[in-house]
């Protein structure tokens, strides 16, 4: 179910996307995010611990399943110049251990 899109930032400046997700991909209806709560982060590789983690908004109404996604001017400094990936993942409200991809893909890391 995840969809892919690749994202980029400029080292040490403050990053912002807002996002759509899907029940199954490109074209279908919205993911409903009611009940549900968002994460994730930015990785240098799929076996690493996360370099930064997304401060993540719902955008109301939950049931559009748009999201907002951030890092500050700090948490994008500390990110190598590189390509890294990244991901956002939701959870049920009160049982975190089923794990829904809700997108992931490429993090370009530029130079200011």
């Amino acid at each position: 179910m995840p969809t892919s899109g690749d994202i980029k930032i400029v080292r040490g400046e403050p990053f912002l996307n807002t996002v759509s997700t899907t029940a199954q991909g490109s074209g279908c209806p919205p993911f409903d995010l009611t009940n549900y709560n968002v994460s994730g982060g930015i990785k240098y590789k799929y076996t690493d611990p996360n370099l930064v983690d997304f401060s993540i908004a719902v955008n109301p109404p939950a049931s559009s399943g748009v999201l907002t996604m951030s890092l500050t001017s700090g948490q994008t400094n500390i990110l190598p110049i590189s390509e890294c990936i990244y991901y956002l993942k939701a959870y049920p409200s009160g049982d975190s251990t089923i794990v829904i991809d809700l997108l992931n893909g490429y993090a370009d890391v530029y130079p200011l």
